[in-house]
């Protein structure tokens, strides 16, 4: 299944194939599943905070022009994140590669302004964890949401969202030194 998000308006024809958005698999989709865009590349600071405001700027430019409860909705959401990360363990044996904060881009990627196939029309937010479609709506739910898991703005992932993965990984790599070099796009 094909998700489409940051979109002004629903489109027009069924070919979509132009339009931002990401097909659905086993994966779950991460913070860290893709390279962030070459824009959010140019404009990234220095050290984890700068990473994470331009994280933060990259989903608020998602949100749309009149978005200001989505952008306070992912500003919480990136907020909690950094905060489930307490106590996390298990990168010691990296001697310092690691640090603890570097598991914060293993959390599920929202994707805002979603458009789910089927639906009446945009969810706020949608994030996959590889086997269900999860519709964060800040107010009502559109119609036609089908099996998708429809939850309000308070809701958070359950557990240890890094759990699972073998080392933490960036989104900020370029991938088109990824192609060349034959790795994951």
């Amino acid at each position: 299944m094909r998700v489409l998000y940051g979109l002004e308006r629903l489109p027009h024809s069924v070919d979509a194939s132009h339009l931002p958005g990401v097909e659905l698999g086993a994966a779950a989709l991460r913070l860290n599943s893709m390279p962030v865009p070459p824009v959010v590349l140019a404009g990234v600071g220095t050290g984890h905070a700068g990473r994470m405001s331009a994280v933060r700027a990259w989903l608020h430019a998602g949100c749309g022009d009149y978005g200001r409860a989505r952008r306070r909705w992912v500003d919480a959401y990136l907020g909690w994140a950094e905060l489930a990360l307490a106590g996390a363990t298990g990168l010691e044996r990296f001697r310092g590669v690691y640090a603890v904060e570097d598991w914060v881009w293993s959390a599920p990627r929202p994707l805002p302004r979603a458009w789910v196939p089927g639906a009446t029309g945009f969810v706020d937010f949608a994030l996959w964890d590889g086997a269900t479609l999860t519709a964060v709506c800040l107010g009502a739910a559109p119609g036609g949401l089908g099996d998708a898991r429809v939850v309000g703005a308070d809701w958070r992932p359950q557990g240890s969202f890094w759990h699972g993965e073998t080392v933490p990984r960036s989104p900020f790599r370029r991938a088109d030194l990824l192609v060349r070099s034959g790795g994951p796009p």
